[in-house]
């Protein structure tokens, strides 16, 4: 049983598991959702991720909800991090030591046995959905013949689950240090705001599913609320970015325009060469601090 709005530390799983993969790095973050759907919305609308949810969420299988995930990021990542909501303190530096290495699935282990999250390639991605065979995902790296690569890491929260909780204590203070991190959100304004992340998810939605209820239900955005925020960033900016058409026996569909296209891809330019400013730059700062931080065993005075 998926357990994503549990607290740890002060904050539910969910959004630990999101402060981590930002950390690292990873902005695609696709949330597959179940009976707890309304909750886990609340608790990361417009924190940039994308809501998927299960048909079937009554008896949930992970293996379906890595299925669900899979499909929907085919051809947009080069390779997919797999994650239950349940394992969440495993720490940024561990995303990224799996990044920096090789291989179709790479995995973290710890004292000689394996954890989460399992890093998996794009191209392998039609061979892990189209997998029926037992134990899930588990059962599909143990047969398959694709490069597999475990990793020792420095980090016992792989092996964490939320049903170990005797452990929790004990590994929440370094994994709660691991989230130190400057929190940066873009937004472009003038009397109002023109642009942001969340228009600019938006707009990416709609490019891919040629709908603007259907970019919608994956950000929970009302769809009200979504064509003002299209037809104020049109006033603002004096050129459409949607094209409308009518609808017909089959509906109508929205399409980004180029010149929509175009400002999506300046955006995404833009957002990384400041985050990578702010990054630096918070980097520098906490290490400033760093000689002044009393450490939980001192003495304080």
């Amino acid at each position: 049983m998926a357990r994503p709005i549990i607290k740890l530390g002060g904050i539910t799983n969910i959004q630990r598991l999101t402060l981590t993969y930002h950390k690292a790095g990873v902005r695609n973050i696709v949330v597959i959702t179940g009976f707890e759907d309304p909750e886990i919305k609340a608790e990361l609308t417009g924190k940039g991720v994308i809501f998927l949810q299960l048909a079937d969420y009554e008896d949930p299988e992970l293996m379906e909800s890595f299925r669900i995930g899979l499909n929907y990021l085919r051809g947009r990542c080069d390779r997919v991090f797999l994650t239950p909501v349940n394992a969440p303190l495993y720490k940024h530096s561990t995303l990224e030591a799996m990044m920096a290495t090789a291989g179709d699935i790479v995995i973290p282990s710890f004292g000689g046995r394996s954890g989460h999250p399992i890093l998996v390639s794009d191209a392998l991605a039609p061979e892990v959905v189209a997998h029926q065979g037992p134990d899930g995902l588990a059962g599909f790296i143990r047969t398959t013949t694709a490069d597999r690569r475990w990793i020792d890491v420095n980090d016992a929260g792989v092996r964490f689950t939320v049903h170990d909780m005797s452990d929790a204590q004990r590994l929440l203070p370094a994994a709660d240090d691991s989230l130190i991190q400057a929190s940066c959100s873009l937004s472009i304004r003038k009397a109002r705001t023109v642009f942001d992340a969340r228009t600019h998810l938006l707009l990416k939605l709609i490019d891919e599913t040629h709908s603007v209820s259907g970019a919608c239900r994956s950000m929970s955005l009302s769809l009200t609320r979504a064509w003002r925020m299209i037809n104020d960033l049109e006033a603002d900016l004096g050129f459409l970015v949607v094209n409308r058409s009518q609808g017909g026996h089959r509906g109508g569909k929205t399409h980004v325009s180029d010149e929509g296209r175009r400002l999506i891809a300046a955006f995404d330019a833009y957002n990384e060469r400041v985050l990578g400013a702010v990054n630096a730059g918070f980097q520098e700062f906490w290490d400033s601090l760093s000689p002044m931080m009393v450490k939980p065993d001192a003495p304080r005075r």
